[in-house]
């Protein structure tokens, strides 16, 4: 009677140091495994993070079509609470790393059971095919309150912000009122844009504070610096933009 009690103390001990291992660090041998593949360097394993998170590293080109790949938040449960896309930053049509980033936004439940959650970034697989599928996981601990994710590009610049891509063209207009004089109109900026995500690609125009719909997100030109002056006109180059999509 003594052995056998104590053989069901023996393994209830060693199921329980098995899940503290699974639960303590899940997914961080995954990182190590994929390392020849895709480095992330923000966040790191374990990390709490927040929304909008910032994502980095560098991964093979192999890991990107066309300078994208799909990525996702999870929580303890394995709902998806967020995906987008992380954008190349160098040319990606190579067998070497190329470093990426991302803005991705996700919603955290407050009556989860844990705040445990996962970033899982995926290997591209325009095939569909299973064998050519894979993927690395971070695990998180989700802290915070959702915002609208913002991001500041300049002319030209592409930049990918909860899964949808904006690129800044041209600015068709700019009436603002110079801060150095007094005004009846405030006056707005315009802004030829080009957005993409998926499939759905389209130029557009964008006008300050007034947020348009695209994929089923409200895409916003939130600022646009420096503020004119009556004084200088304000160079192509000079231009900066700061957007949000939520």
């Amino acid at each position: 009677m003594k052995n056998a009690l104590l053989i069901i103390v023996v393994l209830a001990l060693i199921a329980i140091a098995g899940a503290a291992a699974k639960f303590a660090k899940p997914g961080t041998p995954d990182v190590d495994n994929k390392s020849d593949l895709i480095r992330v360097t923000s966040p790191l394993p374990n990390s709490e993070v927040k929304s909008p998170l910032v994502i980095t590293g560098k991964a093979r080109g192999t890991w990107f079509f066309e300078a994208s790949f799909p990525i996702v938040m999870v929580d303890w449960d394995g709902r998806i609470i967020g995906e987008g896309h992380a954008e190349a930053k160098e040319n990606w049509m190579t067998q070497d790393f190329v470093p990426f980033e991302a803005t991705l936004t996700f919603n955290v439940d407050s009556n989860a059971y844990s705040n445990r959650g996962a970033l899982i970034l995926k290997k591209d697989n325009p095939s569909g095919l299973p064998e050519h599928d894979d993927a690395i996981e971070i695990p998180v601990v989700l802290i915070g309150a959702s915002e609208p994710a913002k991001i500041t590009a300049k002319l030209g610049e592409k930049i990918n912000i909860n899964g949808v891509s904006i690129t800044p063209i041209e600015v068709t207009q700019d009436s603002r009122c110079g801060s150095d004089v007094v005004c009846i109109w405030a006056g707005t900026v315009e802004l030829k844009t080009k957005l993409e995500s998926g499939a759905s690609s389209t130029t557009t125009i964008l006008t300050l504070n007034k947020a348009l719909t695209f994929a089923g997100k409200k895409v916003t030109l939130e600022k646009v610096e420096p503020h004119p002056s009556s004084k200088a006109n304000i160079s192509a180059s000079d231009y900066r933009f700061t957007f949000s999509v939520n």
